[in-house]
């Protein structure tokens, strides 16, 4: 997948998990710590958050899988996760390992 499709994908997955906890743009940007242009510009494909801003955007949105945030259609995918922020961080960590090791 390249960049510009995992950009679209996830602006899509966070809009319906968004959608999902019956929040505004705003709502979410101000629980997860992120000003609400950085959050408009994730939601509408514009930009992807950086890896610190990942843990309070999931446990916002109760979702840690950060890889199906960007990977998969949620909003198709009938096996949602919701998970806590505990869950969220040890998903980040993982990630970061990923990375890492490419």
């Amino acid at each position: 997948m390249n960049k510009l499709s995992q950009k679209s994908q996830f602006a899509r997955n966070i809009n319906f998990l968004r959608n999902q906890q019956r929040l505004t743009r705003k709502e979410a940007a101000e629980r997860a710590g992120i000003n609400l242009s950085s959050w408009n510009s994730y939601e509408e494909g514009r930009a992807m958050p950086n890896l610190e801003k990942m843990p309070g955007m999931c446990a916002v949105l109760h979702f840690t899988d950060v890889l199906a945030m960007i990977e998969k259609d949620l909003a198709n995918d009938r096996r949602i996760m919701v998970i806590n922020k505990h869950e969220a961080r040890l998903s980040i960590q993982k990630l970061e390992q990923f990375i890492k090791q490419q």
